[in-house]
């Protein structure tokens, strides 16, 4: 392909009163007026992470962003590529992107009739705030903002090609999501309070946490665990050595676990689904610990027989209250 210079692709009216960057800089207007329409086109080709404590997501996409530039129409066959420099173009950059590498040259292709063609691959983090509020079995939804930078939205407008379109692959390097279809929306961005509007499109795509791998490696350890702690109610009154390892023990388990959950979530200000089933086995086992203790002094007391009618409660009410707890915190 052949690369041209300024002065050969401005139009011949704008060479006898501008220079070439005055006429290719400023935004082609369409000729009933109004914004400019960029058409994108966004591809998903990898998803390599979602990482939920740094609220962000790592992927491979790929864009193509196209409108029409009369003044850049040129008598060739074939496209012609020139610099972003060179000719106008809306500044397209990705508004969540983190530390981001773009393996494309920055340069626009053009058509004969005017069409301009600007592609390009990024690979790299792109923030996303999550709600992990239903966690190990929450929903997430990922968007890529692209916006176009310094041109208000009745300069510049950004809608999904409808010729050609978006998608995202089949087959994804994340492992612990299930991800779904790819949808691209207009809208008009406010960066911040008092701002103009600017032109934004979202190309967005669902995705369901695999919940089997908490459930087996972690929610079902943890009932074990519980239902430890449900055996002190099974010994003798007099073993107050045994029943009290065994509660403290479960307490302590149920920390350490506290703390292993605590590192697949970000530091939020409210309860995960698993945070209230934790906190709620651990105040359970603490009320084993507590009663395990208080029988154990009425039997030193020599109030045994109300040590014995105690005990016999509590084995079927703290399972009782287990089941609640498990239902309340996974299923309401």
């Amino acid at each position: 392909m052949i690369r041209l210079a300024p002065c050969i692709l401005a139009i011949a009216g704008c060479l006898t009163i501008a220079s070439p960057g005055q006429c290719l800089m400023g935004r082609p207007v369409p000729v009933t007026g109004g914004p400019t329409e960029v058409r994108i086109v966004v591809a998903v080709h990898d998803i390599d992470e979602i990482n939920a404590v740094s609220q962000s997501f790592e992927t491979n996409v790929y864009f193509e962003a196209r409108w029409h530039d009369p003044r850049l129409a040129h008598g060739g066959d074939d496209e012609l590529t020139v610099s972003m420099t060179e000719a106008w173009h809306p500044r397209l950059q990705f508004l969540n992107q983190q530390r981001v590498v773009q393996t494309l040259p920055p340069i626009l292709e053009v058509l004969p009739n005017g069409e301009v063609t600007y592609r390009q691959k990024t690979w790299g983090p792109f923030s996303q705030p999550l709600d992990v509020e239903d966690f190990p079995f929450d929903s997430q939804r990922f968007s890529l903002v692209i916006h176009s930078a310094g041109f208000e939205a009745d300069e510049v407008v950004l809608v999904p090609d409808p010729d050609r379109p978006s998608g995202i692959s089949p087959g994804l390097s994340v492992a612990d999501w299930a991800i779904h279809a790819l949808e691209l929306e207009s809208f008009e961005l406010i960066a911040y309070t008092a701002a103009e509007p600017t032109a934004a499109l979202s190309a967005s795509f669902d995705a369901d946490r695999y919940s089997s791998y908490y459930v087996l490696k972690v929610i079902v350890p943890l009932i074990f665990i519980l239902a430890m702690s449900w055996t002190v109610f099974w010994l003798d009154p007099s073993l107050a050595g045994t029943q009290i390892g065994v509660a403290t023990t479960s307490m302590l388990t149920l920390i350490a676990y506290r703390f292993t959950v605590g590192a697949f979530v970000p530091k939020v200000p409210y309860l995960t689904r698993m945070d209230t089933f934790i906190l709620a086995s651990t105040i359970l086992v603490f009320c084993s610990l507590v009663l395990a203790v208080w029988t154990a002094f009425l039997a030193a007391r020599e109030q045994r027989a109300r040590a014995v009618a105690i005990e016999r409660q509590c084995r079927w009410i703290l399972p009782a209250l287990s089941a609640t707890v498990f239902a309340v915190s996974f299923f309401f």
